[in-house]
């Protein structure tokens, strides 16, 4: 007989091929759901960069018309009640903004917790 006692069987290289196989395709699959929990979390933060942004422009155009409110104020012009109901209204939205840009801030990241949950899955499986 030919066979070495020491050399792998061909049913063992295939076995190794195989689990080998398996293990890129998990790796491969936690590395797309990690792609998408950084896209998720970008789009997040952008979101709230947008709303803070919006809040500040909206704030400075409420402190232009609030300035050239006390200045018409002194005048005796028919624009004082329009002034006023616009920069209120500026006020408003720089509040409403600012809230929501603090709501999406404040929620709690889920970042990474898919990948997280699935690595454990697959840990959970190879061990059993």
């Amino acid at each position: 007989m030919d066979e070495h006692p020491d050399a792998p069987s061909p049913g063992t290289v295939e076995a190794a091929r195989r689990l080998a196989y398996s293990v890129l395709g998990l790796a491969q699959t936690r590395l797309a759901i990690l792609g998408t929990e950084f896209e998720e979390e970008r789009i997040r933060l952008t979101g709230a960069l947008v709303l803070g942004v919006c809040a500040l422009l909206c704030l400075q155009i409420a402190l232009a018309l609030i300035a050239a409110f006390i200045v018409v104020a002194f005048w005796e012009t028919h624009g004082l009640r329009t002034l006023g109901v616009l920069a209120v209204l500026f006020v408003a939205v720089t509040v409403a903004l600012g809230l929501m840009a603090r709501s999406r801030v404040a929620q709690r990241s889920r970042l990474f917790q898919t990948t997280i949950r699935e690595l454990a899955k697959d840990r959970a499986r190879f061990e059993s």
